[in-house]
């Protein structure tokens, strides 16, 4: 049997994070919240009223598997862009930035990443090509 190539090895672990991923938002859900709409009277500039609510029953266990697959996959991917293509750090810097919060659904003021589950889907995918 041939031993996989680095390449192929990376494939997979892309492969490995995007069904943790998948996982983790089959498990998780939105709720609507604009406090800019209640009467208190103060603006929030910037206020996402996308909010993660309460992850569903069992969902506990993806984000831990998440969070390790992602971190190991971006310590390797990160190491090759210093190395190799400096001008993709930006780029690697948004991708963290999303999935990191998908990971830990922070309800900070930026909130969830997009409008729906399937947007963050969409958001998350396209990170990864």
């Amino acid at each position: 049997m041939t031993p996989l190539t680095s390449l192929e090895l990376l494939r997979r672990q892309v492969d490995e994070v995007r069904e943790l991923f998948e996982l983790l938002l089959d498990h998780t859900e939105l709720k609507y919240d604009d406090i800019n709409a209640r009467t208190s009277g103060m603006v929030v500039v910037g206020w996402s009223p996308h909010r993660w609510a309460t992850p569903k029953e069992g969902a506990q266990r993806y984000f831990g598997e998440a969070r390790q697959a992602w971190q190991s996959l971006h310590d390797l991917i990160s190491q090759a862009v210093r190395r190799s293509a400096p001008e993709r750090a930006k780029p690697l810097e948004a991708a963290d930035k999303l999935l990191r919060n998908i990971i830990e659904q922070n309800n900070t003021w930026t909130g969830a990443p997009g409008n729906s589950i399937e947007a963050i889907r969409y958001a998350a995918a396209w990170t990864a090509h």
